[in-house]
């Protein structure tokens, strides 16, 4: 079971493809994947990233799907979660009716991942340097 974020889409085609590769080695029934989109706490949710950065997210999500999608070793289930979340990355633009403050969401983003690094001795822009440019604008 796999909670998608906002930070998991960056390397989330590459699971994919790892997943299938096990599926292959080890059977149909050796594994299965499902892909639950986060929805609280909103500033965490895909949705908290640039219009940009989701279509290019989602771009590679459905070529995934389109060069896989009839893979004998996927599950009818498996596809239909991912073909929702590539829909939900087009369609929607807020998480939930009551987090339609764009500007507090993303408040919140940096100012949770930025405690985080202090806490944690971690660097947010080291560990995803794909988002440093939107993260250093925040």
């Amino acid at each position: 079971m796999c909670t998608i974020n906002a930070l998991c889409l960056d390397s989330l085609d590459q699971l994919l493809e790892t997943l299938l590769q096990w599926k292959t080695k080890y059977g149909r029934q050796a594994l299965s994947f499902t892909l639950n989109i986060l929805r609280f706490p909103s500033f965490q949710s895909p949705l908290v990233l640039p219009d940009n950065l989701r279509t290019q997210y989602r771009d590679r999500l459905q070529a995934w799907l389109d060069a896989n999608g009839l893979n004998e070793f996927l599950h009818e289930h498996e596809v239909n979660h991912l073909q929702r979340l590539i829909d939900y990355l087009d369609v929607v633009k807020t998480p939930h009716s009551e987090a339609f403050d764009r500007p507090r969401l993303l408040n919140d983003f940096k100012q949770f991942h930025t405690q985080y690094d202090q806490r944690r001795g971690k660097n947010f822009t080291k560990t995803f340097p794909e988002l440093k440019e939107w993260y250093d604008a925040i």
